[in-house]
């Protein structure tokens, strides 16, 4: 077999592990209740959904698809590293992103930009 081969081999089987690791923690944190932020999130979400119904309804009359449509996403990297990243898209307001250090920030950050959304929007 390849060098290069066996490295991708092993490369997809330490991703493998890793991803095994960090969901035994997740649950070894809830076990131990240390996840308390999770109510927050919950609440984020709550408030982000919302806003993106509110934002809907105030550009229904003049809008296209992708203008409804907010992108957060993580991307796990080989090197361990684990890379967050918030996205529009649309034409009403722009395409715009960010990269987050954290989901938390990230939906912080998008309540944010839909209330800055919505304000401009209702000024106009």
């Amino acid at each position: 077999m390849d060098d290069n081969v066996k490295l991708q081999e092993a490369i997809r089987e330490f991703g493998k592990n890793l991803r095994s690791i960090a969901d035994d923690l997740v649950i070894l944190a809830k076990l131990l209740g240390g996840v308390e932020e999770e109510k927050e999130v919950d609440e984020l979400d709550k408030k982000i959904s919302k806003l993106v119904s509110d934002w809907y309804k105030l550009i229904s009359d003049y809008r296209k698809e992708r203008d409804c449509h907010f992108t957060i996403s993580i991307d796990y990297c080989y090197d361990g590293k684990i890379k967050y990243y918030l996205e529009h898209n649309g034409y009403r307001y722009g395409e715009w992103s960010y990269e987050p250090s954290s989901l938390e920030e990230a939906k912080k950050i998008l309540v944010d930009k839909l209330v800055e959304m919505i304000n401009e929007l209702g000024e106009k």
